[in-house]
């Protein structure tokens, strides 16, 4: 049965109305009535307050169209799905969000190509859909959206960069900090007047001669929906640190990737790393990424990384095939290469001045074909001597693929079995340096587990995910298929060590 998409200004309880969905069921938006008063949820992608990417244009599309791919591909009772969406004054200022308009106007008139209405549920899909908007008086009551400050003065800043010391911010008192505020400061230096005082947790306090008296958090407020509407998006992210809470969205992400057995790595070096392999509290979450995060622009980046994994890995569950192990950080490095190929470049900082929909569509890009192209090229050329295959591999840096692919490690389903095929064959399987923590015990891997288990899948990739550089690590693997294929082929083969 196909969704049908409803506008709605609403008021609430005060609660997100979305409760956690399992695999394969699905709650829904719904209007209530409760004391004579009407009610009406939000869709689960709006219920995170201040949150610069639902103010996206571009990607509350994206967003919108995964949520309805979920309520198409898992929707099974009889009656229709309804979702409720909230276009509020704070998206109506964002630049592109006519195309965004437009594209809700489609779905509404049933004219999407992507989400049409089948003909059998036609009919209920019109008592269903009949209303195309719900108005509900809030006078008076909680308003929910962005709850940015879209009709007030803005806070006044210079359009024009102005000189100032970041040394003395740091060192000045804390009334000198606000009263910074009343000199019209650049953007810039309102910034890191701001992170300052969150620092020293001083945003409520006031700032200095206002009247009415106005806190330090109000200007964050103003400075933040400015930057915005600018689309500053480092600005952005920078002042969202100061007002990142912990949310269940956090929570449900992190869950739909550790119940599908993949271990999820947080952290930027190896020595602070930490692994996630079951569902957490959001606070406990929000204090791990805190603890391994060396700067409040890579919190807030890893933050959203891992939510684009947990949305891809719903929606797009085929995009992780094979991958047992995400580690944020890698991520983080791939998705910079797509914007500054230099290797050295800082991660967090090329991220950070890119749209939340640009680094939405280049994880996905990166999951979905990136470390599949030219594998497959290769496979074609092994078999067919194919011309249009060689034009396509001519160009192929193969160290800097082997790097990427190594940083995003494949297990594939038949490769996993010609492991398991193999283990009858030998005593240990080494797969890194002698040395090494990587040998498998091949006699204790076939007394205590079956073949096609996810346990032995978790194995090979525990023995693997430490094996650096990553180009070393994508040779071991690559080179697995044909040493398997030499000795699957042959009756009798030794090998000794020397």
């Amino acid at each position: 049965m196909k969704p049908i998409a409803i506008l709605a200004r609403q008021k609430t309880l005060g609660l997100t109305g979305r409760p956690n969905r399992a695999l394969n069921s699905l709650a829904t938006s719904q209007a209530f009535n409760i004391d004579g008063e009407s009610y009406l949820c939000l869709s689960w992608i709006q219920n995170e307050d201040k949150d610069y990417r639902k103010v996206d244009p571009i990607l509350f599309q994206a967003r919108i169209r995964n949520e309805l791919k979920i309520i198409a591909d898992h929707w099974y009772y009889q009656a229709n799905a309804v979702f409720t969406i909230l276009i509020d004054e704070a998206m109506s200022e964002m630049k592109g969000s006519d195309a965004l308009f437009e594209f809700i106007r489609l779905l509404q008139k049933r004219e999407h190509e992507e989400f049409r209405v089948i003909p059998q549920s036609a009919k209920n899909a019109f008592k269903s859909g009949n209303r195309r908007s719900i108005i509900i008086n809030t006078i008076d009551q909680q308003q929910l959206g962005a709850k940015l400050p879209v009709h007030d003065a803005f806070w006044p800043l210079s359009d024009k960069p102005k000189a100032y010391d970041v040394a003395e911010i740091k060192n000045a008192e804390t009334d000198a900090l606000l009263a910074r505020f009343t000199t019209q400061p650049s953007m810039n230096e309102a910034i890191d007047c701001l992170m300052e005082l969150g620092r020293r947790r001083a945003l409520m306090n006031t700032v200095p001669n206002s009247t009415p008296a106005v806190t330090a958090y109000k200007v964050l407020n103003s400075v933040y929906f400015q930057a915005l509407l600018s689309e500053n998006w480092r600005s952005a992210r920078l002042l969202y640190s100061l007002v990142l809470k912990p949310t269940t969205d956090l929570a449900t992400y992190i869950a739909d990737i550790t119940v599908r057995q993949r271990l999820l790595v947080i952290g930027e070096t190896p020595e602070t790393e930490v692994d996630i392999s079951s569902p957490l509290h959001q606070d406990v979450i929000l204090d791990m990424l805190r603890s391994v995060s060396s700067s409040p622009i890579g919190l807030v980046i890893c933050h959203e990384l891992i939510s684009i994994a947990g949305t891809l890995i719903k929606v797009h569950p085929d995009f992780f095939s094979g991958v047992r192990t995400i580690r944020i950080h890698n991520l983080a490095q791939l998705c910079a290469r797509q914007f500054d190929p230099v290797d050295d470049a800082p991660v967090f900082e090329t991220l950070s001045n890119v749209s939340p929909s640009e680094l939405y569509e280049a994880l996905k890009q990166v999951l979905q074909q990136k470390h599949d192209e030219f594998a497959h090229v290769a496979n074609t050329m092994r078999y067919h001597n194919s011309t249009d295959a060689q034009s396509k591999m001519k160009d192929v840096d193969w160290f800097d693929w082997r790097s990427e692919q190594g940083m995003i490690t494949k297990l594939p389903e038949s490769m996993l079995l010609q492991l398991w095929e193999s283990l009858s064959n030998a005593n240990t399987i080494v797969f890194g340096d002698v040395q090494s923590n990587t040998a498998l015990d091949c006699k204790r891997a076939l007394s205590s587990m079956t073949p096609g288990e996810d346990t032995f899948a978790l194995l090979i990739e525990t023995l693997t995910s430490d094996i650096h550089p990553s180009w070393y690590k994508s040779l071991i693997l690559k080179g697995y298929t044909p040493l398997y294929d030499s000795v699957s082929n042959t009756k009798t083969v030794s090998l000794n060590r020397k």
